[in-house]
């Protein structure tokens, strides 16, 4: 990643950052009720509902947890001035995984907004 790509892009990259903070938030919270919902179920002895609600809940996780920068990218894709920031994230996916871009982007922007003050 090249810091000045990333410094020309700081806005539209920490609303991305932002905005895939809330889908994963989201996605957190559908998890557990999902859990919880096993869970209340195996409680009040509906075994096998409470077995299928959790694996359910299981392999939407296992699914879609790798997804979110995906999914976010798919949502910000609506608004055009969002074009180049996109193509530098896809750009920089194709050589990455997305856990590790999204880490190195976190720290490129934190040492660059240390940096700024």
């Amino acid at each position: 990643m090249n810091r000045d790509e990333i410094t020309k892009l700081l806005p539209e990259l920490q609303i991305f950052l932002r905005t895939l903070r809330i889908f994963f938030l989201i996605f957190t919270i559908g998890i557990f009720g999902g859990y919880i919902t096993a869970l209340w179920l195996w409680s009040q002895e509906q075994i096998l509902p409470a077995a299928i609600v959790a694996s359910a809940t299981f392999i939407v996780f296992y699914l879609f947890r790798l997804q979110l920068v995906e999914i976010t990218c798919s949502y910000l894709k609506q608004d055009i001035k969002y074009t180049k920031m996109l193509y530098f994230i896809n750009e920089n996916l194709q050589k990455k995984g997305s856990k590790e871009f999204i880490d190195q982007l976190e720290k490129a922007i934190s040492t660059i907004q240390k940096n700024q003050i």
